[in-house]
């Protein structure tokens, strides 16, 4: 089912031990179009603020109680690499969140998603339960588990990770002109796929807000806070009102 990311901001996260937070961002990327990140704030439980947390986690979604249910413990997240929330997010960062919980890379031909990047199944890696129950296990018996190696340099963050809150707001640009701006998008909650753009096009047609689907999408500027379509504005005067599941 669709949902839009308006509505998953703000969904409490739920550990199998207690809350962990409430999603404050969405991280994706727009080669694939797939979410990629939860930023979570965390409160007061602990003093790092926020974390990332991948939807290879997620467990249960309930839409009733507008939260996330992830197979984590709360002190797995706490132990977990401390990475950073603000865009860019270095690619080694990412390598490390990953290893450290498990997740497979979504880059260099693996990701999440239903053919969208040909995914490997995380089933094919060690859960994140059980390589952090693991760590735990060698910390009781007295040994340390070694940090990651230390590195001199990071290079610029992945340039194709982008943020929901950022997007919005955006122009979008018809191949005929100016039609109106990105008001949100619509997610897929099982796969995690980024479907459909809402596009208001208020100023052309007072209280019409349409979808359009991110394969119309031509190129995204993101310098310009610009988004171009393959479609016209009068094709996309036709398109249906965009509609989503609204938890709560």
């Amino acid at each position: 089912m669709l949902i839009d990311a308006k509505t998953i901001e703000g969904f409490k996260i739920q550990a199998t031990d207690g809350a962990i937070g409430e999603v404050h961002d969405i991280l994706f990327d727009d080669v694939e179009w797939t979410v990629r990140y939860f930023v979570v704030n965390t409160g007061s439980w602990f003093n790092r603020g926020q974390v990332l947390l991948s939807p290879e986690s997620v467990s249960e979604i309930d839409r009733d109680g507008r939260s996330l249910v992830v197979a984590l413990k709360r002190q797995q997240v706490k132990d977990s690499p401390d990475v950073s929330s603000d865009l860019p997010v270095s690619r080694q960062e990412e390598e490390r969140l990953r290893s450290y919980y498990a997740w497979p890379v979504y880059w260099g031909g693996t990701g999440l998603g239903d053919g969208l990047g040909g995914a490997i199944s995380p089933a094919v890696l060690p859960s994140a339960a059980a390589v952090w129950t693991l760590r735990a296990s060698d910390r009781a018996d007295g040994a340390e588990v070694p940090p990651p190696p230390a590195r001199e340099s990071e290079p610029p963050g992945d340039p194709h990770l982008h943020s929901t809150r950022e997007i919005r707001g955006y122009g979008i640009e018809a191949m005929d002109g100016e039609i109106g701006h990105v008001e949100d998008l619509l997610v897929e909650d099982g796969h995690w796929a980024v479907h459909q753009l809402v596009v208001d096009t208020k100023n052309w047609w007072p209280g019409r807000k349409v979808a359009v689907s991110t394969y119309l999408i031509r190129d995204v500027r993101w310098s310009d806070r610009e988004v171009s379509v393959n479609i016209s504005r009068d094709e996309l005067k036709q398109s249906p009102e965009a509609a989503s599941l609204h938890a709560g």
